[in-house]
């Protein structure tokens, strides 16, 4: 996926590779839908952060619940961080 330097945090063309599941998810449903039209429509009256904040508070809540060997574990985990597709 590319993304244009006035939509990336990085203020330049990047570009997001997906992984083979998520692409092929992505494929299907695109089917048929005209180029050049948003996919994902965002609600113009939402911080986009908002979205994102109950994971992060559910990912510092369940590391605040280890200690030792597990708290280790769970720091080093991805849950809560990355998309399961």
């Amino acid at each position: 996926m590319n993304v244009r330097a006035g939509y990336s945090k990085r203020k330049r063309d990047d570009r997001q590779p997906l992984s083979g599941g998520l692409a092929a998810l992505l494929k299907d449903w695109l089917k048929g839908r005209l180029k050049g039209i948003r996919v994902f429509a965002m609600p113009h009256d939402y911080e986009t952060a908002e979205m994102f904040r109950p994971d992060v508070a559910a990912r510092a809540a369940r590391l605040a619940q280890a200690s030792g060997p597990e708290l280790e574990k769970r720091t080093k985990g991805d849950f809560l961080l990355t998309p399961r597709c």
